[in-house]
């Protein structure tokens, strides 16, 4: 037969059927051509009934087989049954960059693992803002820089520097100010002392007050009655059976600590520790009555 009219037919793969009654020869072309009188020829040739088959790039490329780009032998030429539409919007919602080398396989189309997870790739960016959306986060408002759908998370830059947001932390704008504005008036129960919105509860708004005024002063917020208890148990009083022994120990911290400022204010510079303590001691058996007198 002529060759002359096939130049630029690629001539793929033959195949029998079962029984070898019937050849099929697969091809690829660019143009359109006429292959009735090579079909006759190839008949009389081989002696069956010859079907000439013009077939796809991809096609191609599964009976071809050898290795894609990624490095494993080719997804057409192992497990795919059929090859699905693939679109450029899939290499887009992946943030594929489209570059030729990134986005075509070796059959010069689109590469078909673009579908596998485009899925997941649209469930995932309908939980997530879109790209330049206001949004609020634990740092303050920001533009959407980025999204990340396998992360769940956007990406925003703040005074110059980038944060990824997780999902569940992402505040609506709306929501955002709301939380702002209540925060900037404050509690309207502290008003007057007596917050009890929190950890922390008063028994009423005087008692949070006075905890402040003696604060402020230095001074403790509630002495340990317990610690003068037992100091005072062992001192003799003249009443010891009428008297509430938390009531006793809380005049013996009063009393202590008048002395000790009258010591302070009223007592010489030059006087020593050595001459003072016996002068307490004499003062304090005079108290209980064990002070004896010498008349001599």
């Amino acid at each position: 037969a002529d060759m002359g009219g096939f130049h630029g037919v690629k001539f793929v793969d033959a195949e029998y059927n079962f029984d070898g009654s019937y050849l099929t020869i697969m091809y690829s072309t660019e143009e359109d051509v006429d292959v009735s009188k090579l079909r006759d020829s190839m008949q009389e040739r081989v002696g069956v009934e010859t079907e000439f088959r013009r077939i796809g790039p991809r096609e191609v490329a599964r009976r071809l087989g050898g290795e894609g780009a990624c490095g494993i032998p080719r997804c057409c030429s192992t497990f795919l049954t059929e090859f699905s539409p693939i679109s450029i919007k899939m290499a887009k919602a992946q943030n594929i960059p489209l570059n030729p080398s990134e986005i075509t396989g070796m059959c010069g189309r689109l590469r078909c693992c673009l579908l596998y997870e485009y899925e997941q790739y649209v469930e995932a960016r309908k939980q997530l803002p879109r790209r330049n959306k206001l949004i609020g986060t634990p740092h303050g408002e920001a533009k959407v820089a980025d999204i990340h759908p396998l992360k769940d998370g956007v990406s925003v830059y703040i005074d110059r520097t980038r944060y990824f947001i997780p999902r569940e932390d992402i505040i609506p704008m709306d929501e955002f100010r709301a939380l702002q504005e209540k925060a900037a008036q404050g509690c309207s129960k502290n008003e007057s002392g007596g917050c009890d919105c929190g950890a922390h509860r008063p028994k009423s708004a005087s008692a949070d007050l006075k905890d402040a005024l003696d604060v402020a002063h230095g001074q403790p917020i509630a002495p340990d009655l317990d610690e003068y208890e037992d100091e005072d148990e062992h001192e003799d009083s003249p009443e010891p059976g009428n008297r509430d022994p938390r009531r006793r120990g809380k005049s013996n911290y009063r009393s202590r600590k008048s002395s000790a400022q009258n010591e302070l204010t009223t007592g010489s510079e030059d006087q020593s520790p050595s001459t003072s303590r016996p002068n307490r001691r004499r003062g304090r058996n005079k108290r209980r009555g064990n002070f004896k007198r010498n008349d001599d």
